[in-house]
């Protein structure tokens, strides 16, 4: 009896936490920060699926990915190891100064955004990993301009010819 008295209980507490507002729950699963990263350990948020990694930092005048993939580790079949970074993505950008900036893990939908406004404009940035396609994906948005203006530099970390195997493609749309 107190068994089937425990699991009804358990049923409606379920059942009342699923009705809760989902705004409110997105934003109880929403890491948010008024400003860059500037530490990876500390700071920098994650996107990735156990396969492919990155670490952003939101930066405004440059924004930094470092990224990893599951092969690169060291130790062997002996010993745990650790995850090693393949390398960074840097993306410069002409912004200096910046308003209402706004760094964001929506950790519901995996989803990092950078917002903020620079001389009037609002900038907007999205990333996510997908496993299925193997892929991490960056979206740069500016609605002002059909073609945001940025550079993008890869640098490795890795001593042993980082790059033989990379291919970087960045698209920057409005």
């Amino acid at each position: 009896m107190k068994k089937c008295i425990t699991s009804i209980i358990s049923l409606l507490l379920l059942a009342h936490l699923n009705a809760v507002d989902s705004s409110s729950n997105a934003e109880a699963l929403t890491l948010w920060y008024q400003q860059p990263a500037k530490e990876w350990m500390t700071e920098a948020l994650p996107i990735g699926n156990g396969h492919l990694g990155a670490m952003l930092f939101g930066g405004v005048q440059q924004e930094r990915i470092q990224f990893n993939e599951e092969s690169l580790w060291t130790g062997d079949e002996n010993d745990t190891g650790a995850y090693q970074a393949f390398g960074d993505i840097f993306v410069d950008f002409p912004h200096t100064e910046s308003n209402n900036y706004r760094r964001e893990l929506d950790i519901s939908r995996a989803v990092h955004t950078v917002t903020y406004e620079c001389e009037g404009v609002k900038y907007r940035r999205e990333a996510f990993a997908s496993a299925p396609a193997g892929v991490i994906v960056m979206r740069f948005l500016n609605p002002l301009h059909p073609r945001a203006d940025g550079e993008a530099m890869a640098a490795g970390s890795r001593k042993e010819n980082p790059f033989s195997c990379f291919f970087l493609s960045l698209s920057i749309l409005s």
